[in-house]
């Protein structure tokens, strides 16, 4: 089988880089046609890449973010289109970041991207079954459209290090991009708490809420225990974090926390490292509390605290959850499995 991966994704973001490396592990060929050109020149390079391979693939599929690149893609293209939704631009800019309005022009915006792009697709393909139910009831999408695509981990980047875990304090990790999805001032509320205790937080990252959060912790909670860190490359980043002894997840109050397990979850487990994080339906589709990951009640600054505390103060169970992660990750969440359970979907399109 011959794909051709399409679109304005970016090629060493998780979500393209683990399926077309999951793909290719399993002997399909990738054809990759990208272009992440500001304004409408992209479409023009697009148009141009795509005309030299035609008639030479079996099945377009459209990168995440692809809703804008959908209805170009299905005009210049007379194959099967699988298109990665991934996640709503509706859902994503109005409730979750509250970029604007529900009642605004812009949201109407965004719900028809949404709408259309999953309309023209000839399969869509989902993260986990609980934003696959959020598509079905928010979009009136046929079930059997959809297919549930997990992000998994590329296992030649993330994996255990043999690196010493830090012994003057305990320390817990957080980073990414920080959005309200994330509820980092109920981290931050937590740490408050746990200023007596020798317990020390990272954060690394940036986003829309780095600079709001950085302020808090600083100017309003006073926080001597929470360092701030920039943005770092995922070689760096795992070289950084390989002495801490926890990983957290997601807390925010939005709606789209109980539909998404983040990257950073399958990543941090992948790295033999324990993870705290909300106790949602989506992450309970894959892991369980205290057996290969800690849950805790989401936007919750007690139940946070009370969750670090515990899981400092029991090594055994902590070594518990990684382990049994990690197992859980190698078993069920490499490239090699998820592209095969892909192939199988893509071979009856």
């Amino acid at each position: 089988m011959k794909i051709c991966y399409f679109g304005i994704y970016q090629k060493d973001y998780c979500r393209a880089k683990n399926t077309i490396i999951g793909l290719r592990k399993c002997g399909v060929e990738v054809i990759e046609v990208q272009d992440r050109t500001p304004g409408f020149k992209k479409f023009w390079n697009l148009y141009k890449q795509h005309r030299e391979i035609r008639n030479n693939y079996d099945i377009m599929l459209v990168g995440f973010p692809g809703q804008i690149i959908m209805p170009f893609a299905k005009l210049i293209s007379k194959k099967p289109i699988v298109f990665d939704a991934f996640a709503s631009m509706y859902d994503g800019n109005v409730f979750d970041r509250k970029n604007c309005s529900p009642y605004s022009l812009k949201a109407l915006w965004y719900y028809c991207m949404d709408w259309l792009s999953c309309a023209l697709a000839d399969r869509v393909l989902l993260d986990t079954k609980e934003h696959a139910q959020y598509f079905i009831k928010t979009f009136r999408m046929n079930s059997k459209k959809l297919i549930v695509v997990y992000h998994g981990i590329d296992d030649n980047v993330y994996h255990p290090l043999n690196v010493q875990k830090n012994e003057k304090c305990f320390l817990a990790v957080f980073y990414g991009y920080i959005t309200p999805l994330h509820g980092i001032e109920y981290v931050l509320g937590a740490m408050k708490k746990l200023e007596k205790e020798n317990i020390r937080l990272w954060i690394i990252g940036g986003g829309q809420d780095y600079k709001k959060m950085k302020e808090f912790a600083t100017n309003e909670l006073k926080l001597s225990n929470v360092d701030f860190f920039p943005v770092m490359v995922p070689e760096k980043l795992m070289n950084f974090i390989g002495s801490v002894h926890v990983g957290l997840g997601i807390f925010g109050n939005t709606d789209k926390v109980n539909r998404v397990i983040p990257n950073k979850v399958y990543e941090l487990m992948a790295m033999g490292i324990s993870v705290i994080t909300s106790d949602t339906p989506a992450i309970r589709e894959k892991f369980t509390h205290r057996e290969n990951v800690y849950l805790c009640k989401r936007a919750d600054i007690d139940a946070i605290a009370d969750a670090i505390v515990d899981i400092k103060n029991n090594q055994e169970l902590r070594d518990h959850i990684s382990k049994k992660a990690l197992l859980c990750i190698k078993e069920n969440l490499t490239p090699i499995i998820l592209g095969t359970q892909l192939l199988k979907d893509l071979e009856e399109v």
